[in-house]
């Protein structure tokens, strides 16, 4: 009978081996697609041209949001600044503009330098608002504070923003430029 009980654990342990193996592999695939099903991923498509490295999604609201970035940083450096920190501002700002426009502003950035030097003045903005008008449109209401001296000055603008595609480059990270930019007082 031991005899009989030895043959059977035999035959039957390679068969348990397999059984294991096999439940084990089905228990690891349950798992393995459940845990996927519970995670909440998002393909993205990342496309390499001429302009440099960029996301392109199924919306457009990543795009949306990285242009509104973009717009809020140039304002912000484009007309927040002391006379310490004015040329600084403007180099930044300006890297973020095409050619043409800052070959059409310059000599106003650098006449401003002179008076916001003499007259000591702090000027701070608020973006308060960007809106989309079209494609490469936007309109943006900014709050700015200038400070001269003991004087308060708050004014709120308007600004309408041309934007188009750019090369990424160390200065300008975003992949687009500004090429028009026209400010209304409100």
């Amino acid at each position: 009978m031991s005899n009989l009980i030895h043959t059977y654990v035999k035959i039957f342990k390679k068969d348990i081996f397999f059984f294991v193996v096999i439940f084990l592999l089905l228990a690891w695939a349950i798992s393995s697609t459940i845990f996927g099903l519970q995670k909440k991923s998002q393909i993205v498509v990342i496309e390499k041209n001429e302009f440099g490295t960029q996301i392109i999604g199924q919306n457009d609201s990543f795009r949306d949001q990285e242009i509104q970035t973009f717009i809020r940083r140039f304002l912000i450096l484009y007309y927040s600044f002391d006379e310490k920190s004015y040329s600084r501002n403007m180099d930044l700002a300006t890297n973020l503009m095409n050619d043409s426009l800052f070959k059409s502003i310059k000599s106003e950035i650098h006449s401003k330098l002179d008076i916001f030097k003499k007259d000591a003045t702090l000027q701070t903005a608020e973006v308060l608002s960007i809106s989309k008008v079209s494609e490469n449109k936007f309109i943006a209401e900014i709050k700015v504070i200038e400070n001269k001296k003991a004087d308060e000055l708050s004014q709120n603008f308007k600004i309408e923003i041309e934007i188009d595609r750019s090369e990424l480059s160390l200065q300008n990270p975003f992949g687009y430029e500004i090429i028009s930019i026209n400010e209304k007082r409100i």
